[in-house]
């Protein structure tokens, strides 16, 4: 995931404190510049809704178990940001062993967790405060103390690290997606607000205070999307900015940050702009508006237009597990390079033997770059659902789909599914409006899309966002979503992966797992992706034989199990009954007789009118 000078896109990275202010602003950035952020925050202080569709460990940095368990889950995280710290310099002073506790102790036990864990990069968000005059207060001297020992950490060899000393942070994103957590006043801007909202004076004690007379401990602002691109710009160029002290042998960079306006503190921002490439873009009265406006959003009143165009979400990992007809993968890749918006990246994990397969792809990494596309053959053949598992071990991006490698996107479709997950944060994954192809890849209407979309798909007008049980009813009475036009988010798919005991229902049995764990999806009726049926795909043959209806029976019936015990009654009724499931087996009878296999037809009779039971007779039974 490393670069050159350090980080570059789809780069994992912690970000401790990820639900306040500051860090919560870095993720945001972080997203924008392609990098995936993994949240950790205690939410002591913090905001849950700060988390949405985010990777998010909720537990405390300095406890060991859950560091290593982020890191089991998130094996290629490259790089920390640390946030995480008790920040009220009153109550520092009231209370100073708690801030010692929280600022340090708990900071050398994250520490500690990453070298543990290969975790050889850390940003620290320190504060211009240690330059005051022997660092006043427990707070001032929290970051102080913790600068020493990252210092010290990074000359032994275990850790390096930048540190960046910014001075006040003032403003909210600027989507207004977060800003300060709490309404509670803490420095003069939160006053000044409070009082205006409030249409309250605000006084001031004295008139001779000049913010350039070096004996005051002045204190520059700075703008807090400033603030959090140049935590980007530090891991964007860390390897370089650490490799500048190579000669003193300590990996370790302090940089000051702030707009540059009424410093007295040693070095002022302009020297960031060198190692980091950074220079603050927003001014002093921009973040003074933009905190008066999150101040409305915070009370729940509407914010005014966004002050710049919004961004849809990052780089989608495009997947394609291969196997069969070379020339059906050849029109799928090619639909993918045709996208007008071009934020993806192609893998195509290729379990078949065809020959001129990895010549053809080799022509097209040397045009397209190693970047864009990813080709790899498997030395022996791993089956369908292995495939599909090795698929998912390879995401790096923060959003993923998984076409077919017979069928086809339209030109928009990463921009719509794009878009889809920027406007619903809140959702696990995204269905596009998707029309039927057949195999000459012309638009087709089989009945049983048909039926999909008259009986069983919601009725959708935009955009619909469903959840709960009432989507569990409406998937197990007909599955009318297109699995390889599914967007997901990469932490719910990736958490989850494929059951290895099931083959033609992989599909269904992903999505109602996260549908039980209380997961939202939206579905749009703009139409971008070609799903091709035909007769020769594996679903197809093993419908005629009647094998996947033994599979299918099977998994209803648990189905049936797993909503019993969420109490979604109405859903394990609806399991069991599998009436479309059924209906589906009937329909295959005459081609079973054609093809005079009469175990098909033994099979998808008793299936299709038979009782809902196992064989043996239970109704029920064991639900993963």
């Amino acid at each position: 995931m490393s670069g050159a000078t350090g980080l570059t896109a789809g780069a994992k990275v912690l970000i401790t404190g990820g639900a306040g202010f500051i860090g919560s602003t870095v993720a945001s950035a972080c997203l924008d510049a392609d990098l995936v952020p993994v949240i950790l925050d205690n939410l002591s202080t913090g905001r849950s809704e700060f988390t949405e569709g985010r990777i998010f460990y909720e537990g405390d940095i300095a406890d060991a178990a859950l560091l290593d368990r982020v890191f089991a889950a998130q094996p290629d995280i490259a790089a920390a940001v640390h946030c995480a710290a008790l920040t009220n310099v009153p109550e520092s002073v009231a209370n100073p062993i708690r801030y010692y506790r929280e600022n340090v102790t708990k900071t050398l036990e994250l520490i500690e967790g990453l070298v543990r864990n290969g975790c050889r990069r850390m940003v620290f968000s320190s504060s211009a405060s240690v330059y005051a005059a022997g660092s006043s207060g427990p707070y001032a001297r929290s970051k102080a103390i913790t600068e020493w020992v990252l210092e010290d950490v990074a000359r032994a060899g275990d850790l390096q690290a930048v540190a960046l000393r910014y001075f006040t942070p003032i403003g909210a994103d600027p989507d207004f997606h977060t800003g300060t957590p709490s309404p509670e006043a803490l420095h003069v801007l939160d006053k000044v607000t409070t009082a205006y909202r409030s249409d309250e004076p605000f006084h001031i004690a004295g008139t001779d205070f000049s913010p350039f007379d070096s004996r005051r401990d002045a204190r520059d602002y700075i703008h807090v999307w400033d603030l959090a691109e140049a935590h980007v710009a530090a891991l964007r160029n860390f390897d370089a900015i650490v490799a500048r002290h190579a000669s003193h042998t300590v990996p370790y960079e302090v940089i000051n940050l702030g707009a540059g306006d009424g410093t007295t503190v040693p070095q002022p921002a302009l020297e960031a702009r060198q190692p980091l490439g950074w220079a603050p873009r927003y001014s002093v009265g921009t973040g003074i508006r933009d905190a008066l406006t999150w101040a409305r959003v915070r009370a729940g009143l509407p914010a005014p237009a966004r002050v710049r165009a919004a961004k849809p979400a990052s780089v989608v990992d495009v997947l394609m597990p291969y196997y069969g007809d070379v020339g059906m993968m050849q029109e799928a890749v090619r639909s993918v390079l045709a996208q007008r918006d071009q934020h993806w990246r192609l893998t195509v994990v290729d379990d078949g033997a065809e020959p001129g397969v990895p010549e053809w792809f080799a022509g097209l990494i040397a045009e397209h770059g190693p970047d864009k596309i990813r080709y790899q053959r498997n030395p022996v053949n791993l089956g369908i659902t292995e495939n599909f598992q090795k698929c998912l071990s390879l995401v790096t991006h923060p959003l993923v789909t998984m076409i077919g490698c017979d069928d086809r996107m339209l030109p928009d479709y990463i921009g719509t599914v794009r878009a889809l997950m920027r406007d619903y944060p809140r959702v696990s994954l995204a269905q596009p409006g998707v029309e039927v192809i057949d195999g000459a890849g012309e638009v087709v209407e089989p009945w049983v899309d048909k039926v999909k979309r008259r009986l069983y798909a919601p009725r959708v007008h935009g955009a619909l966002v469903l959840s709960g049980e009432s989507l569990a009813v409406s998937l197990l009475r007909g599955n009318w979503m297109y699995f390889p036009a599914i967007c997901w988010r990469a932490d719910v798919i990736t958490e989850v992966g494929f059951d290895p005991h099931l083959r033609v229902i992989q599909d269904l049995a992903l999505t109602l797992e996260w549908v039980r764990a209380g997961a939202q999806i939206v579905v749009s009726d703009t139409i971008c992706f070609q799903y091709r049926r035909h007769a020769v795909s594996l679903s197809s043959e093993q419908a005629t034989t009647g094998a996947r209806f033994t599979e299918e029976r099977t998994f209803f019936l648990d189905e049936a199990a797993r909503m019993d015990r969420l109490g979604w009654r109405h859903a394990a009724r609806t399991a069991r009954l599998h009436l479309s499931s059924r209906l589906h087996a009937a329909t295959m009878l005459p081609s079973a007789l054609r093809r005079g296999s009469r175990d098909g037809v033994r099979t998808l009779a008793a299936y299709a009118f038979g009782p809902s039971r196992r064989p043996g007779g239970s109704s029920g039974g064991p639900a993963r």
